[in-house]
């Protein structure tokens, strides 16, 4: 009987034939990718994940490599690993070895006497030649999947000592105070699957025994949610250890084996009427017992056909030959209707596929046949294992299907079909080259080990990491002054007032003084009347077409735009609308009424949404395309909106909330220490970790928010690209957190003091000021203007050359202060603006 306190569910038929299967020697890391009874020498097997597990970690993201794309080079007659994965390879086994020290002997972690750590991927030579291509690939192979057992085993001691969140835990703090060079491995680490034990990381799980010695700990284990089944045969087999805790309730175990006796007697019953009846090999279904009480589960699999997996064109109980006589008759009919584009286009694909060439990723699918009980199932195989394995499996257990360009694949085929030869059997190879492998000892990962985290692979794949982002281009003077701020030419002969108000600062407060602009003296003096005049708030008819005097005045609205204004918990917000309205199902909203007068003049004929929204997202202008959100901070712009017509607005604060997973971060770019300086790798992990927030669905919906958020998503993602996935999907969205656009703008959370005394002082550090910091400067203009740009570009350059520092928030305040008028000037046309819509 198997108990389990977080599985809802009895392990696979498949994996139960294979707990007691005996262990390679040395163990290989597939002995771990299978669901295994608890083994003293092996504590930490349960916290395998499972095979085809995808890292996306930084860190791990050389796990990725398979048989066929590893990167192999031949120099001087041998084969060589790429020496830039050698290098990564080589930094990241010392680190997790030194850790794993580390910790074993910091948290003094009881084992089994018997304990014994697996082979060290270095065990296998990858760094090391080989005779031949086949060989070192296959050494880089089982160098690979060394590291898993390395990596099982620093979860499992995080599991059962420190747990989560490895980030905030005092001794990772402490950690990262002595090694300040290496926070961003270290930051790494604690955001990778090794840490992570939520359940979106697969891991194998353990099936405990009552002989187990590291039973005290298996409430660490469903605590990190990896499975748990106990063996528990007899009532007293947990007694008096921690286990207890989990032992059913007798009632329970009588319906359990009530339940399994009733099954039985159908299992049996079904098997004497198949026999008899000679019927196919799809045994047919019995009585099956009820269980419904106190979450007690048969194993469906021996009773009753498993549901077929969708898209596998299966049937519920359908066998192997069943399926393929009833799929051939099918092919026959398809062949009938076929034309004779579509026959030459199969008969290619027959042709392609007779010499078992690797499908591609659009190539043919692959279908694997499990067997589930007495039943056999059409599973999917993944690309990722099809790319691993194809070149394992023996072509006659492989059938191809030119109708559906499907592959089948089955050693019920043909079962005396030999696969190729096994690439772990290289004993004569390995000696050719001297690298026999050797065997783990048990003290191999206890052993005191210096910690010294090494940062230089790292460091080295940060930046060769290529972004593609694109600069902005310059709007023209002449164009803001007229269709953003509303300038008008006056008559030719008129005289206006003479300014006391210098050309250049005029331009410096329309934050441009870079533009070329037609050297008269007329045209300089309106510039500066203009200026003047909105600041002054007495602005002359002849300049502002807001002024109703003014003969462009009728020209602000237009009959194929229409402006709603909708009110958020007293933050005003514009829906603007094309008429007709092309695009129903998602409102175009903006908070600025100088944008919204800016769509009124610049667009003449009728214009989409979506390329108003292509000229926001281009220019830096915060908007927003929304219909439902999650929930939103305050602090930045509405929180939910369902939106009927647009001229009736629902605001919806009890819609439906869309499940939010925050993976980034809850502390910016991580905590530093008061003795910390920046380096040329922090900057670059910086920046793959803000690349890797824009290239997400809310990342992206972050550049809606404008300003220096927009900017730096620039660098990463272009216009045109948002576009393309982004308006598509604003049924639903979320928009991002303030811990988000901490990683953004470059935040580190600094302690004043030395201590790791949570509640002490802290600062906050950043690399570029923050959102709300920037909406509040008078840099802010609604846009992104020259002056922005090139203030922009200079503090890129001084970070590049190491000459920036980081800055508080008040220091960047105070940075940002170069010109008061800006603000005055744009709150001035917002407030005018704003009138006028009213």
């Amino acid at each position: 009987m198997l108990v389990s306190p977080n599985v809802d569910s009895p392990p696979q038929f498949d994996q139960i034939l294979h707990l007691n299967d005996p262990y390679c020697d040395p163990p290989l890391a597939r002995d771990g990718y299978t669901l295994r009874f608890s083994n003293n020498r092996y504590p930490f097997l349960g916290f395998f994940t499972r095979r085809g597990h995808t890292y996306s970690n930084h860190l791990l993201a050389t796990m990725h490599y398979s048989y066929k794309t590893f990167p192999v080079v031949l120099s001087d007659g041998a084969w060589w690993l790429s020496s830039d994965l050698v290098e990564e390879w080589q930094e990241l086994e010392n680190n997790l070895r030194a850790l794993t020290s580390y910790m074993f002997n910091k948290f003094e972690a009881f084992v089994p006497v018997d304990y014994m750590s697996f082979p060290l991927p270095r065990t296998y030579g990858y760094a090391k030649a080989r005779a031949t291509e086949a060989s070192m690939r296959s050494a880089a192979l089982k160098s690979r999947d060394a590291f898993a057992a390395l990596m099982a085993t620093c979860s499992w001691l995080l599991a059962i000592k420190s747990f989560k969140p490895l980030a905030e835990a005092p001794w990772f703090l402490r950690l990262k105070q002595d090694q300040p060079t290496a926070c961003h491995w270290l930051d790494e680490f604690a955001e990778s699957s090794l840490a992570n034990f939520t359940t979106s990381v697969d891991r194998v799980g353990v099936v405990v025994t009552p002989g187990c010695q590291f039973i005290e700990y298996v409430p660490k284990f469903v605590e990190a949610n990896v499975p748990v089944w106990l063996l528990w045969d007899k009532p007293g087999d947990y007694d008096k250890t921690i286990c207890k805790q989990y032992q059913p309730p007798e009632d329970v175990v009588v319906r359990a084996w009530e339940s399994y006796y009733l099954r039985k007697e159908a299992n049996d019953r079904q098997r004497r009427e198949a026999i008899a009846l000679k019927a196919p090999s799809m045994a047919p279904r019995g009585d099956q017992a009820q269980t419904t009480v106190f979450g007690v589960t048969d194993v469906p699999t021996l009773s009753e056909a498993p549901k077929p997996i969708p898209g596998s064109r299966q049937r519920r109980g359908e066998s192997i030959d069943e399926f393929f006589s009833r799929t051939s008759r099918e092919n026959e009919q398809k062949e009938a209707a076929e034309s004779s584009e579509q026959r030459a286009s199969r008969l290619e694909r027959v042709e392609h596929n007779a010499s078992f060439p690797l499908p591609g990723k659009r190539g043919a699918r692959v279908w694997e046949w499990e067997q589930d009980g007495v039943f056999w199932v059409r599973q999917p195989v993944s690309r990722a294992a099809i790319a691993e394995n194809w070149i394992n499996y023996a072509p006659g257990h492989l059938r191809y299907d030119s109708f559906n360009n499907e592959w089948d694949l089955s050693e019920t085929f043909d079962p005396s079909a030999e696969r190729p030869e096994d690439p772990w059997d290289e004993d004569a190879t390995e000696a050719y080259m001297g690298n026999e492998v050797g065997h783990a000892g048990s003290d191999e990962l206890r052993a005191p080990v210096p910690l010294d985290i090494q940062t230089a692979a790292l460091e080295k794949s940060y930046s060769g990491t290529v972004y593609h982002g694109s600069s902005p281009i310059p709007e023209p003077l002449q164009d803001i002054l007229r269709y953003r701020y509303g300038f008008t030419d006056p008559e030719p002969n008129e005289q206006l007032a003479a300014s006391t108000l210098p050309l250049g600062k005029a331009l410096r407060i329309l934050c441009d003084v870079d533009s070329l602009w037609p050297d008269t003296d007329v045209t300089k003096d309106q510039v500066t009347a203009f200026v003047q005049g909105v600041m002054d708030h007495n602005m002359p008819a002849t300049l502002w077409d807001l002024c109703p005097a003014n003969p462009a005045h009728p020209g602000v609205n237009r009959a194929h735009l229409t402006v709603t204004k909708l009110d958020f918990g007293g933050h005003i917000w514009y829906a603007i609308t094309p008429v007709p309205d092309d695009s129903p199902g998602w409102q175009l909203v903006v908070y600025d009424a100088t944008t919204v007068l800016e769509c009124l003049r610049s667009y003449s004929n009728p214009i989409s949404k979506r390329a108003m929204a292509g000229f926001f997202l281009s220019t830096g202008r915060p908007y927003r395309a929304m219909r439902t959100f999650s929930q939103v901070p305050p602090s930045h712009q509405p929180a939910k909106m369902t939106t009927g017509p647009v001229t009736a607005p629902v605001i919806d604060p009890s819609g439906p909330e869309v499940p939010t997973n925050r993976p980034f971060s809850a502390s910016g770019l991580g905590w530093r220490f008061a003795e910390w300086k920046p380096g040329t790798i922090d900057f670059a992990a910086y920046e793959r970790k803000r690349a890797e927030f824009f290239m997400s669905a809310r990342g992206q919906s972050a550049l809606e928010l404008g300003g220096i958020v927009w900017r730096l998503g620039m660098e990463v993602i272009s216009p045109d690209a948002v576009l393309d996935g982004h308006m598509s999907d604003v049924e639903t969205r979320e928009l991002c957190t303030d811990e988000d656009l901490e990683i953004v703008c470059g935040v580190y959370h600094v302690f004043c003091a030395t201590d790791l005394d949570r509640s002490a002082q802290q600062a906050h550090f950043s690399w570029w000021p923050k959102h709300e910091i920037w909406q509040k400067s008078p840099m802010n203009s609604g846009r992104w203007t020259p002056w922005a740009e090139t203030w922009y570009q200079r503090r890129l350059k001084d970070i590049k050359e190491g000459k920036a520092v980081l800055r508080t928030a008040k220091r960047w305040r105070e940075s940002l202060k170069q010109c008061h008028a800006c603000a005055s000037f744009e709150a001035s046309m917002s407030e005018k603006s704003a009138d006028h819509l009213n």
